[in-house]
């Protein structure tokens, strides 16, 4: 009887730990940027409840990421009409004292925008979550 219960015990508990170490896993992978990374809910219903909320959690941040880039896109569209008309009223300025300074300016927020939306295309980079973001 003893013999049966620690064989027993040993096969739940080894399916328990299996199931911890594969949230585990995952859950690493997500923290490197792998966003297409889920989890098979497995083991008690505690670990299989966990593994539901991680795969929600995970398509949850895909969600946002793709909202996001969307937002950033919307917002570069936007700005880009009256960079093009402060650049033209720069153009007409030219030859004045205060053409150059606006040019310069008109030149530093085309920049930045250039790489506002080349970080919001770019996948996330291998490694912790934050690198390969802007910042």
């Amino acid at each position: 009887l003893i013999a049966g219960s620690v064989l027993v015990a040993d096969r739940l508990g080894a399916k328990v730990v299996r199931s911890s170490k594969r949230l585990a896993q995952a859950s690493h992978a997500l923290g490197q940027g792998d966003l297409d990374t889920r989890v098979d809910p497995m083991g008690p219903r505690e670990l299989r409840d966990a593994g539901v909320a991680f795969n929600a959690m995970a398509h949850r941040m895909n969600e946002l990421l793709a909202v996001e880039r969307e937002l950033v896109a919307d917002l570069s569209h936007r700005l880009r009409t009256p960079l093009t008309a402060l650049h033209l009223a720069s153009e007409r300025m030219a030859g004045t004292a205060e053409s150059a300074r606006v040019e310069a300016a008109v030149g530093e927020l085309e920049a930045e925008l250039e790489a506002i939306i080349a970080a919001a295309r770019t996948p996330l980079a291998v490694g912790p979550m934050g690198q390969g973001m802007l910042g």
